[in-house]
């Protein structure tokens, strides 16, 4: 039985919550741990407090049971205002991990319980990892590091910045972990977009636990008149830390964007993204999905300013009554039409209905980009992959709501992440031979019978002639799905998600003569079984489009430009262990192998930053 626990979390980062005249802390209830003791520490997460002075391990916050039945168990904090206190530091940080965790896990997102990609059931959390302006996911070390630095005050005095004090930040990395415990090839991808697809969905989760922050919600509501389509507190990623780093935007990056990968009409020349930088591409991505998502709350206001409920085509009526708001958040009686009333009272109609249209569309956009991880193929994959799993996902979930879909699929295209909406076309719900007779139950529990299976049916699942392949480990897993079908609009449907990859030796023609003229790739499928039916959810096979492989040859030599790539004894340090500022390349039987390149996501950031870049 899970712990219930009241939690306080830090709204945003000091400076952000000052600004916009925010409470410090939001209590918070969870109830995803089986266990909770001092530290904080659970069977999935601890916390490692390291003493900012001496760097020993610091005592852990005390948990105190709940004194009644019933009743949420806490932490013990001496002054829950002083928010550089270790034990605040220790228990805020615990708390935002696990809403993270939660969020991915909900039965109408991922359905069950994440997966960590390396050994052993604990991620560590160290919140005052040393001094550095940098925070980062490892997963050699299974943890999330969070460091702290000074910032020069105008008055002459040094401030210490804490990053583990920025919840976007917290959630931000949090997002690494899971999606490496989801998708682990794309820790070792060579691919850029491959890599940038880590960052935009980390950014994204970023976005959509600030969503969940209800003091945060209600005063962006208030004073952008029920909009958020410019406001920076929600799309902004790193405010206190782009500012105190001198960060000519005062943060990292915007998910409010026009980021694109092709000149726009009438666009902005510097918004064209030329860049293999993770960090720079992954705006394109994030944008994108963020202006879908800023879509979908501006048509949600519109009909529920007329009407409890929106329109099928947008969202079910289930999607509705799920996001239950408290009293003081509940909407005022809608106006009947726009045609009988004024213009001042229409506008304050859909400003009543603000908070209950943004809760229903941050709904919807968790579930769809969270199923369309589970979706995604293994291996080297691009933007495009990620658009036809979410596509995907979203269908299979919501066929009767598909205008978020048609907005993607546009919004795609006028980025240039595809060159037309075909591109992003997947069959979806349909029979097929190769699944007549399966036995699911021994596919899922015996490696024999579902390599067996792969083998018999490579043209099914666009393995190479010849090739050896690698099986995941099987899923079943059972989501809600919003269906006018089901029992109360609502149905529970399991299925199978089967991954199969493979290695593939590709020609190098990086100029130099340094590396070795092949380099080996993953690609990858990912078959989408209802285990009900035995019909085909989705059948998803990562890029293999030549213009993917342009751009690893652009991403091998932007390493050795930038100096990164290490190859065998030259990214180990001294005392023989990995470098933390270095991606390894292996080579066996002269072809070579990329390791690592996840790391980029923290340590690349750093070195721009340095050189004053963006």
């Amino acid at each position: 039985m899970a712990v219930d626990i009241r939690i306080p979390v830090l709204v945003q980062d000091p400076v952000a919550s000052e600004e916009r005249s925010l409470p410090k802390m939001e209590w918070v209830r969870l109830r995803s741990e089986d266990v909770v003791l001092d530290g904080p520490v659970s069977p999935r997460v601890a916390v490692l407090d390291l003493d900012a002075g001496t760097g020993r391990l610091a005592r852990g916050a005390r948990y105190q049971p709940p004194e009644r039945e019933g009743e949420p168990g806490t932490f013990r904090l001496q002054d829950p205002e002083r928010l550089d206190a270790a034990d605040v530091i220790q228990v805020s940080v615990f708390g935002a991990v696990l809403r993270t965790l939660e969020m991915f896990e909900e039965d109408d997102a991922l359905g069950r319980r994440v997966r960590w990609a390396f050994e052993g059931s604990q991620l560590l959390v160290v919140p005052r990892a040393g001094e550095w302006a940098n925070a980062f996911y490892q997963r050699e070390s299974r943890s999330l590091q969070f460091y702290f630095f000074r910032q020069t005050l105008p008055s002459g005095r040094q401030e210490r910045i804490y990053t583990c004090q920025s919840q976007d930040i917290i959630a931000h990395e949090t997002a690494h972990a899971v999606l490496d415990g989801i998708a682990p090839d794309l820790y070792h991808a060579l691919s850029p977009q491959a890599v940038a697809l880590h960052e935009a969905v980390a950014d994204l989760t970023a976005v959509l636990a600030a969503f969940r922050c209800r003091p945060l919600v209600r005063q962006v509501l208030k004073e952008q008149g029920g909009s958020i389509a410019s406001s920076g507190a929600f799309s902004a990623i790193g405010e206190q830390f782009g500012k105190a780093l001198g960060h000519e935007r005062g943060h990292l990056r915007d998910l409010l964007n026009q980021k694109t990968l092709k000149p726009i009409d009438g666009g902005k020349p510097e918004d064209v993204v030329t860049s293999v930088e993770p960090h720079a591409l992954s705006e394109v991505l994030s944008g994108a999905l963020y202006s879908v998502m800023l879509k979908l709350h501006e048509a949600l206001k519109d009909e529920f300013a007329r009407k409890p409920q929106a329109r099928p085509s947008l969202v079910a009526p289930t999607e509705t009554a799920r996001q239950a708001l408290p009293p003081e958040d509940a909407p005022e009686p809608p106006l009947a039409h726009r045609g009988f009333v004024s213009e001042d009272a229409w506008q304050e109609a859909r400003r009543r209905v603000s908070g209950k249209a943004l809760a229903v569309a941050a709904s919807r956009f968790k579930r769809s980009l969270y199923r369309g991880l589970d979706y995604l193929p293994p291996g080297e994959v691009s933007f495009a992959d990620l658009g036809r799993a979410i596509l995907a996902a979203d269908q299979a979930s919501h066929p009767d709501s598909g205008e978020q879909r048609t907005w993607l699929c546009q919004e795609f295209v006028r980025r240039g992440i595809v060159r037309g909406e075909r591109e992003l076309h997947v069959r979806t719900d349909f029979e097929h031979r190769a699944l007549a007779g399966v036995d699911l139950d021994t596919l899922v529990k015996s490696d024999w019978a579902a390599y067996a299976f792969a083998n018999r049916h490579r043209g099914f699942l666009r393995i190479p002639r010849g090739t050896s392949f690698h099986i995941a480990p099987r899923l079943v897993v059972e989501k809600l799905y919003y269906d006018a079908a089901g029992e109360h609009g609502t149905r529970r449907i399991r299925e199978c998600i089967f991954k199969v990859s493979w290695k593939v030796d590709e020609t190098d023609t990086v100029p130099g003569g340094v590396l070795p003229d092949v380099r080996q790739v993953t690609f990858g499928t990912t078959l989408v079984i209802d285990c009900e039916t035995r019909r085909v959810r989705a059948l998803l096979t990562s890029d293999r489009h030549f213009e993917r492989k342009t751009d690893r040859d652009g991403m091998l030599r932007w390493l050795m430009d930038e100096d990164l790539l290490r190859v065998g004894d030259e990214a180990l340090g001294p005392d023989g262990r990995p470098l933390c500022c270095a991606i390894k390349g292996e080579v066996s039987d002269g072809i070579l192998r990329v390791v690592g390149t996840a790391h980029m996501l923290h340590m690349v950031a750093e070195q721009r930053f340095q050189r004053g870049g963006g």
